[in-house]
């Protein structure tokens, strides 16, 4: 299964041998361009654009990945969140990712809830990478985060 964003602000998971769409989720007003990470059926998504019931921007989310046709609803979301360059990461039961504000901001897997956030300097697009217990972006390492 192929889980990507497109350029309509929505999150789709496609059959790569057929091109059959099996599900789909629009979730902001303009395009997608962060990756998707995926835990189970959990799928995280996230943007830094519009949303579309607000006009707050951002918003890192939880969806149901096992449903088909149109999801109409997240499982849990975090608006305000502007996550749009840098793609999520799971360590655990959280969920990481860095803000446009280059912030590497922690989120508990299930509820969504905001566990802690540390500064990374004044800015950082790339994702960060989990690797031997240590989180790395860029040139800055965060190890033994709690």
């Amino acid at each position: 299964m192929l889980i990507c964003g497109l350029g309509d602000g929505g999150v789709y998971a496609i059959k790569p041998q057929t091109g059959e769409k099996v599900w789909g989720i629009v979730i902001a007003k303009r395009g997608i361009n962060t990756g998707v990470v995926v835990n189970g059926s959990t799928v995280i998504v996230s943007h830094g654009d519009e949303n579309l019931d607000t006009n707050e921007m951002g918003m890192i989310a939880a969806i149901d990945g096992s449903q088909k046709g149109e999801i109409k609803a997240t499982k849990w979301a975090a608006k305000g969140f502007l996550g749009g360059f840098s793609s999520p990461i799971i360590d655990g039961d959280r969920v990481l990712q860095i803000e446009n504000g280059a912030r590497l901001v922690a989120f508990d897997i299930v509820t969504g809830k905001q566990l802690w956030k540390q500064q990374l300097g004044t800015v950082q697009k790339a994702p960060p990478v989990l690797a031997d217990g240590k989180i790395t972006s860029g040139r800055r390492l965060a190890s033994s985060l709690s």
